[in-house]
């Protein structure tokens, strides 16, 4: 697993996380230059999310990022599936295809 795929998956399981968060959860965490690097390119490549300035600032996955995602499927089958948690819809954007009715067809 590559470090950014490492990084995808922390921020999965841990939104609005740090940049020092970040690194703590990482297995063999890169040098605090290097991970800025390395977020900075996610960021730019819309995998993850800034919000806040400074040491205030906090990273996310992105929408994208959240859907095209590779899936572990160690972590996923570490909890039965009784313990899983079931993750709630994201609010849709009305004019969105998805996000109209069906019973509303003509």
């Amino acid at each position: 697993m590559t470090i950014q795929v490492e990084i995808l998956q922390f921020l999965h399981y841990n939104p609005s996380s740090s940049r020092v968060e970040i690194s703590a959860g990482l297995l063999e965490a890169p040098n605090e230059r290097t991970l800025k690097r390395i977020i900075a390119d996610l960021v730019q490549n819309g995998d993850v999310q800034v919000e806040g300035k400074g040491k205030a600032t906090r990273y996310s996955l992105s929408a994208q990022a959240y859907l095209m995602m590779p899936l572990d499927i160690d972590t996923y089958f570490i909890k039965d599936v009784d313990e899983r948690e079931v993750e709630k819809p994201c609010a849709r954007d009305p004019r969105s295809p998805s996000a109209v009715d069906p019973r509303k067809q003509v």
